[in-house]
């Protein structure tokens, strides 16, 4: 089975975790934990929800620094097999073990549920979905090519307060829909104002790197998130299987330190999943060890869509000497955004930002 990146799977240990790469290694699925029960380890730092009858925290980086590094460590000491050391990348994955997967929905197959609900079959919240689904169809893309994810597919969402998770397959089919996005009429469909940028800010994450400015003039040149009614969503793009630039067991990453660099994007079309890149000419180390950088890779999604072909970028990550394993490559260097552990050791340093 191909693992998707953003598919929802569910272990038998109660867990609810979101894989995070279209890649993984063998027998694993790499994929962050998104509910974990409160019966073995508990935070009172993280969200608490009630789901499906339980009590579950809800995992989130921006906690506080202590806070964060004392639920991981627990998270690890409870559930050692969630946790995977890699020798290719020197640096660990949260995964799920295949042999501990209870289900993993499937999202195409939710979207076919949902389209074709009658009126009388759909609440509020499925109502709105099926006229969104039908909206990115207008589009000319198929049906086959959507999916759902998170509550939208689990049927754990709340009205007025869930977001529509949406999977687009194929990224040129995700290219396809930015743009269509962009001048997509619906009377449901608009974009955050101003105001409500600046409202968002001042609550979001505050650990990218952005002033209000900064942040804000990025943020409005995406179609990925909007609001929809009142609703907001949020589209996800995924590679499908043959679409990976380098799979498992191929490339050997050996770390260098915190790099600073400069380049222009020569090519940002992969920039659309995670992890995804952003293939770089004319590139020089501003902070760091001199090596010419050819690709900034990203597993965070605040910065994929970052920045269009021509543009100059700044970036700060962990600077990386990638050695080939198959000998189809000759070696070169990457800077990564966005490792697991970056949260832990380098929070609030990495960034993705045009110049302009």
């Amino acid at each position: 089975m191909h693992f998707y990146e953003s598919t929802i799977i569910v272990s038998k240990d109660g867990l609810q975790v979101k894989s995070y790469a279209n890649e993984h290694p063998e027998g694993y699925v790499i994929a962050k934990p998104k509910y974990i029960p409160t019966t073995k380890i508990k935070s009172e730092e993280l969200p608490l929800r009630p789901l499906l009858g339980e009590e579950v925290n809800r995992f989130d980086y921006w906690i506080s620094d202590e806070g964060l590094k004392d639920y991981v460590s627990k998270f690890k000491e409870t559930y050692p097999e969630y946790y995977y050391e890699s020798d290719l990348y020197n640096t660990w994955f949260f995964v799920i073990p295949k042999n501990r997967i209870k289900d993993a929905p499937d999202g195409r197959a939710g979207v076919k549920k949902i389209v074709n609900m009658g009126e009388d079959e759909m609440d509020e919240y499925l109502s709105l979905t099926q006229k969104f689904l039908n909206l990115l169809h207008d589009s000319g893309l198929s049906y086959d090519d959507m999916g759902v994810t998170n509550s939208t597919l689990l049927g754990t969402y709340t009205y007025g307060r869930s977001d529509i998770d949406m999977i687009i397959y194929g990224k040129q089919n995700y290219w396809d829909i930015m743009e269509y996005m962009k001048d997509a009429k619906h009377e449901l469909l608009r974009w955050r104002n101003l105001d409500e940028w600046k409202k968002y800010y001042a609550t979001y994450n505050a650990g990218l790197n952005f002033n209000e400015k900064e942040f804000i003039w990025q943020a409005q040149r995406k179609t990925a998130d909007g609001l929809f009614d009142k609703t907001v969503f949020s589209i996800f793009g995924v590679e499908e299987p043959g679409e990976q630039y380098v799979k498992w067991g191929e490339e050997k990453c050996t770390p260098l330190g915190l790099a600073t660099i400069e380049g222009v994007v020569e090519n940002n079309f992969h920039a659309a999943v995670r992890p995804g890149y952003y293939e770089l000419k004319n590139s020089k180390v501003i902070d760091g060890p001199n090596q010419k950088v050819d690709l900034v890779v990203t597993y965070a999604r605040d910065f994929m869509l970052q920045a269009f072909n021509g543009e100059t970028i700044q970036a700060r990550g962990l600077l990386e000497k990638v050695e080939s394993l198959n000998g189809k490559k000759d070696d070169y260097y990457r800077l990564a955004i966005g490792y697991f552990d970056s949260y832990l050791t380098r929070k609030g340093e990495e960034f993705i930002k045009v110049k302009h």
